[in-house]
């Protein structure tokens, strides 16, 4: 990992405590719940439309023609069920999103897995669901659900919903654009070619302009110099943390990690990079380190302590115990060993035997 990347993740860190992190969460999070992404969602939707249809490549219509064929009750009920509404609950990444302590958290999706993490992890956020939320707000920190809820039924799925989101969602809009302004904002579950982020950071672009802060994009891809400064002149720093090198710097630096519940490589991925953008430390606390590699190798120590029974010799008492101090050995031979080494003459004796 180059000093670029670690840079970027002290940012992350020093976001963090100073309450200036805001996490955007796309559909790679829900994924690793069983949610299906935004392709199979519009490829279901197809199905259920004539076959001329079934080459459209304009997402926002098939879904804008789906809900004027089909009507709104049946477009809802579809998307419910195409998206698993109700039937999947957090997956380890969203514990982990919570972990780093963002201030606010603003997601794309319309699922309620994000609240049944907060609840679960007894925090405090104030989930922001329509405009009219905003006004009441009762917590410092707030869940932003930018493109609306299943719940509160005013998803933005289709053309009009997107062609008319600046009017549908004014003060939402309106907050998220001042979060671009004032905080470190880090999209995890997003791919560069998602049409959410394209939409984003070009509204806010355009009316920030050179007072948006980088935004910072979190991948698991090598992303090559041309890309990189192509994203660089949109305003975005990529941080990139291929596995391998995320593994090696959480096998370094000692940092445990329980990924239990996730099936998905994408998933596993960015689960171990959200645990070391949490956890990694710029220089190495030596007490940490030592105590770290002593308890991975403690199973070793335990049977060199019961091989002691080996270089004592048989004639001599010896009985020990485990004790919160350390191993405790009583035997005279140990005794007179103790008695011996207590001043420099020993060594005289050993490396001068008569």
């Amino acid at each position: 990992m180059n000093n670029v990347q670690l840079s970027n993740i002290l940012h992350i860190q020093e976001a963090s405590k100073q309450d200036k992190l805001v996490i955007f969460v796309g559909a790679g999070v829900s994924t690793n719940s069983g949610v299906p992404m935004w392709g199979k969602l519009i490829e279901s939707l197809k199905q259920d439309l004539p076959e001329t249809l079934r080459q459209e490549t304009d997402d926002l219509k098939v879904a804008q023609l789906y809900k004027d064929s089909r009507g709104y009750k049946e477009y809802m009920e579809k998307i419910k069920e195409s998206l698993m509404c109700g039937k999947i609950s957090p997956n380890p990444i969203h514990y982990a999103i919570l972990d780093l302590k963002p201030c606010h958290i603003i997601t794309t999706n319309y699922d309620d897995l994000i609240e049944q993490a907060i609840m679960q992890k007894y925090q405090q956020y104030y989930v922001v669901k329509r405009d009219t939320d905003l006004p009441y707000l009762q917590y410092q920190n707030t869940l932003i659900k930018m493109h609306g809820d299943f719940e509160a039924d005013n998803i933005v799925l289709t053309e009009n919903d997107y062609y008319n989101y600046s009017n549908n969602f004014p003060l939402i809009r309106s907050f998220v654009q001042s979060l671009f302004a004032s905080k470190l904002i880090l999209f995890i579950g997003f791919s560069f070619n998602d049409m959410n982020l394209k939409i984003i950071l070009n509204d806010v672009g355009n009316i920030l302009k050179e007072n948006m802060q980088r935004v910072y994009f979190l991948t698991d891809k090598e992303v090559d110099f041309i890309q990189r400064t192509y994203y660089e002149n949109k305003g975005i720093n990529i941080v990139s943390l291929p596995i391998h090198d995320v593994e090696c710097y959480l096998e370094e630096q000692s940092i445990k990690i329980n990924n239990t519940g996730l099936s998905l490589k994408p998933g596993i991925a960015l689960y171990k990079q959200l645990s070391l953008i949490k956890n990694l430390k710029k220089e190495k606390d030596l007490i940490n380190y030592i105590c770290g590699y002593i308890d991975s190798c403690k199973d070793e120590i335990r049977v060199l302590g019961d091989g002691l029974k080996y270089i004592i010799p048989k004639e001599e008492q010896l009985h020990w115990n485990y004790h919160s101090s350390g191993l405790q050995i009583f035997s005279p031979y140990i005794d007179n060993i103790k008695k011996t080494t207590k001043n420099f003459f020993w060594k005289k004796e050993i490396c001068n035997p008569i």
